[in-house]
């Protein structure tokens, strides 16, 4: 998710990250707005130029690297994004309103 650091590209959600851990992809995003906030250090890799896009890829080429970040992007969606999370939260919000 390649994104230049903007004030639009800032105030974007990350919703395709999320959509990738969803299905256990690893990720890679720019280092811009909520990507910080989706992408962890053991399910991806924020970029910031040319140089951290290439070393992502080629470290994600490593299957054992690869298979640990999938489980670990999986694993990080259904904690903090997934239908059940989100549910707990509106919950909290109806209950504490």
């Amino acid at each position: 998710m390649p994104l230049i650091d903007s004030e639009i590209a800032r105030g974007k959600g990350g919703f395709k990250l999320v959509q990738y851990l969803s299905i256990g992809l690893p990720c890679i995003g720019s280092d811009v707005g909520y990507n910080g906030s989706v992408i962890s250090s053991d399910c991806g890799f924020l970029a910031n130029c040319t140089d951290d896009w290439k070393e992502a890829i080629l470290r994600l080429s490593d299957s054992s690297l690869w298979k640990s970040y999938s489980k670990s992007a999986f694993r990080r969606w259904k904690a903090n994004f997934s239908y059940e999370k989100n549910l707990q939260i509106w919950r909290g919000f109806i209950i504490n309103s």
